[in-house]
């Protein structure tokens, strides 16, 4: 399974354990659980918080590469949705449900469309220069009747 991870760092037996157990479908006990899969791959139950920290871009880079994998399947699934007749037992809904959920796949896993949003922005730094204030600056008052 080591290799279904990216040679960026070289990990240690327990980091390829814990990833073997996280992604483990066919194991309800560990699959998805940190805290299972870590106490699986020998670290201690408390340790998954700093587990998941550190293996997050491996994580990252399993689940691509797991739906990368599930890809051809759901090409399957959507030309089976556009062939096949309506099974009468089975509601419109379901066969709509897994229409989206293999486009869904197809779309995560780049075979489909990318979205990709650019954002610019232009940054207008100003600077004011105000005349310098002086301390004793004459004050006219105003006095209607002249009188001081």
């Amino acid at each position: 399974m080591q290799s279904l991870v990216k040679k960026d760092k070289q990990l240690t037996d327990k980091q390829v354990s814990f990833l073997t157990h996280y992604f483990d479908v066919d194991n309800p006990v560990t699959f998805n659980n940190a805290r299972q899969s870590c106490i699986a791959a020998g670290y201690a139950e408390t340790s998954y918080p700093n587990v998941l920290t550190q293996m997050r871009n491996e994580i990252i880079e399993r689940a691509k590469v797991t739906l990368a994998a599930t890809s051809p399947r759901a090409v399957q699934q959507i030309i089976d949705s556009m062939t096949a007749a309506h099974n009468e037992g089975e509601p419109l809904g379901r066969t709509e449900l897994r229409f989206r959920a293999a486009q869904d796949i197809l779309d995560r896993s780049g075979v489909n469309k990318k979205q990709e949003a650019v954002i610019e922005t232009k940054n207008l730094h100003a600077v004011v220069v105000l005349p310098q204030k002086n301390q004793y600056e004459p004050v006219e008052i105003y006095n209607p009747d002249e009188r001081n």
